[in-house]
């Protein structure tokens, strides 16, 4: 792994961790909440978050898509974005259709909203990676 990715990576962890927090711990909590199946216990308090395993998680997703964009050479705002866009359709298409399969967790309007989103989302995850990568090239 070159600086050029590992930089992209960290780029993207805390775009990941902020945009995170933006979208769905506020912008969308309440839709959230409103469309799941809630039992006590389901969600941890403020206090009892893990922390460590949040920061972790981020930087899961930001250094695979670093990754990814590295070794399809998408080094650009546009080409990082379509990356992004695409593998994050399949993971979260994967991720909502086995919740949709196996649980009686979400409505299938929620997991349609959380399809368009995530997919949204790591397209401008990619974004950011694709400019890292893409910084000091000539044009």
């Amino acid at each position: 792994m070159n600086t050029k990715v590992l930089l992209a990576g960290l780029a993207a962890t805390v775009f990941f961790f902020f945009g995170g927090w933006l979208i769905y711990g506020m912008l969308l909590m309440d839709y959230a909440t409103a469309n799941t199946t809630v039992y006590e216990g389901l969600m941890k308090s403020e206090d009892e978050m893990n922390f460590p395993a949040l920061i972790v998680a981020n930087a899961a997703w930001g250094f695979l898509l670093a990754l990814i964009c590295d070794k399809t050479n998408s080094n650009s705002l546009m080409a990082g974005a379509m990356t992004g866009a695409w593998v994050g359709f399949l993971i979260m298409l994967s991720f909502d259709a086995s919740f949709y399969a196996f649980y009686n967790l979400f409505t299938p309007t929620y997991l349609a909203v959380d399809l368009v989103v995530g997919t949204l989302f790591m397209a401008a995850g990619g974004a950011v990676v694709g400019l890292v990568l893409g910084s000091g090239n000539k044009a």
